[in-house]
């Protein structure tokens, strides 16, 4: 061993459970970032992130540079769990390639106008959708459907909106089977939804029209439509408002 080995800190020691040993007694604000940001072992670099004083000044700043930094995603995990800013959360949950460290981040934000900033983005449909379940503004859900690509992120917004013209003209317009489903799912106006399965072609969307009606008159209508699909839901609809008279 020579002698730069004999003066190098243990917690720079090639052996790695040297290191960790130091690290658990190390107090040293800097040489705890230096081993958080740089140490090849995981549990080490976790180790010593746990041990940083958090009321330092230049901790969140840290904490952001481990967070979109290229050390393994375990690290940038922690990191992301202490992170308070929603500004970089959400700059994490866009931009993260890691869905554990993206969903992280997504999960520790609050506000809704960073929540939409997340369903607005490139990030992968899945946290997207997530996200738009946190978005109440009805105007910004119809822009996100409007400029979306996925059918995914297009249903997601159609199932947070209730303005029921608008779904009226989503169910009858969309190109997307499943889409106008969910559009039909969330109208509730019976008149509408009499309209929309007296026009419909498709059995799908007319019998997502037929199951949100609960008026036996209406539901009469419909007997005798040609599909089995459709007919089967007016036979359940009717069972469930207590009239059972069509036929079997």
């Amino acid at each position: 061993m020579g002698l730069k080995d004999w003066l190098k800190p243990a917690w720079k020691d090639k052996d790695r459970d040297t290191r960790l040993a130091a690290v658990n007694e190390l107090t040293t604000q800097k040489h705890l970032i230096s081993v958080a940001l740089n140490d090849d072992d995981g549990e080490i670099r976790e180790t010593a992130l746990n041990r940083i004083d958090m009321s330092t000044l230049w901790e969140p700043q840290l904490l952001r540079r481990i967070a979109v930094s290229d050390r393994p995603w375990d690290t940038r995990l922690v990191a992301v769990d202490r992170i308070e800013d929603d500004n970089v959360l959400c700059d994490i949950a866009c931009r993260e390639p890691n869905p554990i460290v993206r969903w992280a981040a997504l999960r520790r934000m609050e506000n809704e106008t960073l929540y939409e900033k997340v369903a607005r983005s490139d990030a992968p449909d899945d946290i997207r959708i997530a996200a738009l379940a946190h978005v109440e503004d009805e105007d910004a859900l119809k822009q996100i459907f409007e400029a979306a690509q996925s059918e995914w992120i297009k249903e997601a917004a159609v199932r947070q909106i209730h303005d029921a013209e608008w779904l009226d003209s989503v169910a009858r317009g969309d190109s997307i089977r499943w889409v106008r489903v969910a559009a039909v799912e969330n109208i509730d106006d019976v008149q509408l939804l009499s309209s929309i399965a007296e026009t419909e072609m498709d059995p799908f969307v007319k019998k997502a029209a037929i199951e949100n009606i609960d008026n036996a008159d209406v539901l009469a209508r419909f007997r005798n439509d040609p599909s089995e699909l459709v007919k089967d839901a007016v036979r359940t609809r009717m069972a469930l408002s207590g009239d059972e008279s069509l036929p079997a």
